[in-house]
């Protein structure tokens, strides 16, 4: 039997089929994340003060081990040799870098998606993606 895949990945939110139907892929990845970022903020202030424990993707990437350890406390379990292996052999903090694949233009043509977002989580818009953005805006 041969495999099946899919057409999109990760959460789905309310109208994605019609978005990948419509637009780029990329304005579908960059509505994903902040539609699905925006909910994840509202399911979490549901919890008590106190239960939730953030993280940033960077600095775990920067330091999984010490991030494994809060985790692991946050959650009253012990850390174990095993993680720690784990979190050395599969975490790669080069990673963190991949979005320089993209063309500075077509991440400006994205902000309208994200950027209130990014700002949310105190993430900075990179200069040379503002240049793209202005020198957009001037066209």
């Amino acid at each position: 039997m041969g495999r099946k895949y899919l057409s999109m990945w990760g959460p789905r939110y309310k109208g994605i089929q019609d978005d990948l139907e419509s637009q780029d892929l990329l304005t579908v990845i960059a509505r994903q994340w902040s539609v699905c970022s925006m909910k994840a903020e509202k399911d979490l202030s549901q919890f008590d003060n106190g239960q939730v424990l953030r993280l940033k993707y960077e600095d775990f990437v920067e330091d999984p081990i010490s991030d494994l350890e809060r985790i692991s406390e946050h959650c009253g379990l012990e850390m174990t040799s095993d993680m720690v292996r784990a979190a050395k052999e599969w975490v790669k903090s080069d990673r963190q870098e991949k979005w320089h694949r993209f063309d500075p233009k077509d991440l400006a043509r994205i902000l309208p998606e994200i950027s209130s977002e990014m700002q949310r989580h105190g993430y900075e818009i990179p200069e040379e993606i503002s240049f793209a953005a202005e020198n957009l805006i001037k066209v």
